[in-house]
C-alpha cells in the first residue's frame, strides 16, 4: 500500500516542528547542545534545516537541505555575529528518510547506533536493507536523529542522462 499525501504532508509538519526550540527545552542529552557548536543559543534549528520530498518507487523519500552548517564551522562570539541561515547557500538536499507504507524510516548510519540503541529496524521495501523505523510523534528522537545525521549524509546524487537526452 503506497503512501497518502497527507500522511506526507504531516511527516514534513512533524519533522519541521521537532527542530522548535521548545522540542529542546525536553533534551536531557547536554551533549545534544554542542553537537553543531551551539549553533543557535536557543536551540531552534527550524530555520537551519528545510525538508522536501520526492515520489520514488510508488513512495517518498524525504531530503533534508542544511542551510547551517556554515554557521556550525564558523566561530561566532554571539549570536548577533552570525549570517542569518536564510542569506547563506545551502547545501544540497541529502535523502534522510523514506516514507513507505505510510511509515517513517531513517536512514541506516553507525553514528545513529549511539543514539537508537537496539531500536527496531525494518527494510522499507522488499529487498532494501533494513532501515530504522521512527515514531513519527516522537519529537525529541526525531529532533536528536535529524541532527546527528544530516552532517554525515552525502548529498542526493545527480541523475544519470540517457543517452540521446540533453
Amino acid at each position: 500500500m503506497a503512501s497518502s499525501k497527507e500522511f506526507l504532508a504531516y511527516c514534513l509538519e512533524q519533522l519541521q516542528a521537532s527542530l522548535d526550540s521548545s522540542v529542546a527545552e525536553f533534551d536531557t542529552d547536554s551533549t545534544m547542545a554542542s553537537t553543531r557548536a551551539d549553533l543557535l543559543e536557543s536551540g531552534d534549528f527550524k530555520r537551519c534545516y528545510v525538508f522536501t520530498s520526492r515520489k520514488i518507487f510508488g513512495e517518498y523519500c524525504i531530503y533534508v537541505q542544511d542551510f547551517g552548517s556554515a554557521l556550525a564551522l564558523g566561530s561566532h562570539s554571539s549570536p548577533s555575529d552570525m549570517t542569518p541561515a536564510h542569506n547563506l547557500a545551502p547545501q544540497s538536499p541529502k535523502p534522510i528518510f523514506l516514507l513507505c507504507d505510510d511509515m517513517l524510516f531513517a536512514k541506516p548510519h553507525k553514528i545513529l547506533e549511539s543514539i537508537l540503541p537496539n531500536h527496531p529496524k525494518a527494510p522499507p521495501y522488499p529487498g532494501a536493507k533494513e532501515w530504522y523505523i521512527m515514531d513519527i510523534d516522537n519529537l525529541l528522537q526525531l529532533r536528536k536523529v535529524i541532527i546527528t545525521l544530516t552532517p554525515h549524509l552525502e548529498p542526493a546524487k545527480a541523475k544519470k542522462k540517457h543517452k540521446g537526452q540533453q
